[in-house]
């Protein structure tokens, strides 16, 4: 009979197989499908609001996650064996395994920040931020991969409420992502520009009854005026600007987001402010 530590030894060692991978992804896509709205957390309600049944079901889904992370995989060798195969197929014409392990990492990271919301976006608790962090340079692929398919997504923005659900968890990566100093310039320039169009698209674009999702939008282009080369090198400076003042005078949002979006507002005046300097000899 072998001893837990000899397990470990094995499956620390043993790389992620396209078996084990697309496994583990369709027993994910069975967790998060079997209750959609379990994914749509209002950032802006408390947690003891959430419905009960809900709440043990996400309870359940974050116990299924962990499980899966404490199966030899614990040192981050599922997370890197993930990265490995969008590095290997991101060049295929077939993309769907390129898109499946994104997705199955968007919902990992998910999954991990809602057992301890208190720790978000802490580089040292947070096993994907920490391997794209470790390994910059070939991971820089999925960065790439990963606003493609994010792009992808809100063209036009879905009503199914499973894209909606990947949306948000899309979203919430990159929020992740842009909070953590060693990543706040991880994605290419061209890049970080289609995640201004992409954001500024959601939050102006969005139904009235997807408020949780435009609210993180909304803090997501918050955190990527103030924490990214953005303020040095803007794009679309004035449409920013311009609905940043359009959010705080409309009456189509509720009262929560009003106050959201101006404090978004007050948190990137000095920031915008910079860009401003930055943008006027582009466009002299």
């Amino acid at each position: 009979m072998s001893t837990p530590s000899d397990n470990e030894d094995k499956t620390s060692d043993t790389p992620l197989t396209l078996q084990e991978f697309l496994v583990v992804s369709e027993l994910l896509l069975v967790i998060v499908r079997s209750k959609h709205e379990v994914l749509m957390v209002d950032p802006l309600a408390a947690p003891d609001s959430l419905d009960a049944e809900l709440g043990k079901h996400r309870t359940d889904m974050i116990a299924a996650c962990l499980a899966l992370l404490q199966c030899g995989w614990q040192d981050g060798s599922l997370i890197n064996g993930l990265l490995d195969i969008v590095d290997s197929t991101c060049y295929d014409p077939n993309d769907e395994i390129t898109n499946a392990a994104i997705r199955l990492l968007v919902a990992l990271h998910h999954m991990l920040i809602q057992h301890d919301r208190t720790r978000l976006g802490i580089l040292s608790d947070n096993l994907i931020l920490g391997e794209l962090a470790r390994r910059p340079e070939s991971s820089r692929t999925f960065g790439e991969c990963f606003v493609f398919l994010l792009n992808r997504e809100g063209e036009p923005y879905p009503a199914n409420v499973y894209n909606i659900a990947i949306k948000f968890m899309c979203v919430e990566l990159l929020w992740s992502i842009l909070q953590s100093p060693p990543l706040s310039n991880y994605f290419y320039d061209n890049d970080r520009n289609v995640l201004v169009d992409i954001l500024l698209q959601n939050i102006a674009d969005l139904a009235d009854d997807t408020d949780q999702v435009r609210a993180l939008c909304l803090n997501t282009l918050g955190a990527l005026i103030c924490y990214t080369e953005y303020r040095q090198r803007p794009h679309k400076l004035s449409q920013v600007r311009r609905l940043l003042r359009e959010l705080l005078n409309t009456g189509r949002v509720s009262s929560d987001f009003h106050l959201l979006a101006r404090k978004v507002l007050g948190d990137c005046t000095e920031a915008l402010a910079e860009a401003s300097r930055h943008d006027a000899p582009s466009r002299a």
